[in-house]
């Protein structure tokens, strides 16, 4: 199998690289593993709730972007006494407009890292509670 490596950057002062399988494999000193379950999964959940936000900013940005273009489209138009957009010519003006793109592209990168991380931690929270099982597992076998 593969090694995933997945990066993600802005999210802390400096970019964080997830080696997936090698940070998700429980080794055989479950002492370690278990010390260090809990804070490997809050790290991974907080991070991925900083992402959530993230992403809602940037989408609430492009939402008021949105709203303002079009105010200034509908105003222009009545000032220049033309006939207003109709909504599908308003949509069409709005996503000419490089911002536009620019919004969409950010919108899709960080709506990834949101996804992901949070799946990240998921994954976390399975391994924490394998690291359980196997420690109970291991201590009925002794």
């Amino acid at each position: 199998m593969k090694e995933i490596i997945y990066t993600v950057e802005g999210l802390l002062p400096e970019t964080v690289v997830i080696k997936v399988r090698k940070q998700l494999q429980i080794s055989e000193d479950l002492d370690t593993e278990v010390d260090r379950a809990a804070k490997t999964y809050g790290f991974y959940a907080v991070l991925a709730e900083k992402a959530e936000t993230r992403y809602q900013k940037i989408k609430f940005a492009c939402e008021t972007w949105i709203a303002e273009t079009e105010a200034t489209a509908h105003s222009e138009r009545c000032r220049e006494k033309l006939k207003a957009y109709t909504e599908a010519q308003m949509k069409a003006h709005v996503r000419s407009q490089a911002k536009y793109r620019a919004f969409q592209i950010k919108l899709i990168r960080f709506d990834e890292h949101r996804r992901v991380l949070k799946i990240i931690a998921k994954a976390f929270e399975l391994k924490k509670d394998l690291i359980q099982t196997k420690a109970a597992n291991r201590r009925r076998e002794d």
